[in-house]
């Protein structure tokens, strides 16, 4: 009778732990909260309508061009201008967002970020 006691109580512990490490690797796996600038990111992409022309300054890389395409909790895709592919960027991985880009660029057949075509231009009329 103890022994029966003994087993029936073991198999409860043992449940209880796996149920305990299930729910603690399901809290871990949770969705960190985003940084202040994945959050401001966030929010700008949130303004954008579909199709609309952004720029993209990822932490990492060259400045993308496109058309938006749809967003998610942790990331955003567009279509990208110059590649022709859909791009998914998480928000964590991108510096800035922009609306609109520039012209286009017929040496280096690309899109280029107006702002800094234009700060060239600058610098060569002030020469």
């Amino acid at each position: 009778m103890m022994c029966a006691h003994m087993l029936k109580l073991s198999q409860q512990i043992i449940k209880t732990i796996l149920l305990c490490g299930c729910v603690c690797r399901s809290i871990s796996h949770a969705q960190q909260p985003l940084s202040k600038r994945a959050t401001e990111v966030k929010e700008k992409v949130a303004k954008f309508k579909l199709n609309q022309n952004i720029s993209v300054i990822p932490l990492q890389g060259h400045e993308e061009f496109g058309s938006f395409l749809s967003s998610t909790d942790d990331a955003f895709t567009f279509h990208d201008i110059d590649q022709k592919i859909d791009v998914t960027f998480k928000y964590e991985k991108v510096k800035k967002v922009k609306n609109g880009y520039g012209g286009y660029d017929p040496i280096h057949h690309r899109h280029v970020d107006r702002t800094e075509t234009e700060s060239s231009l600058q610098f060569l009329l002030a020469l």
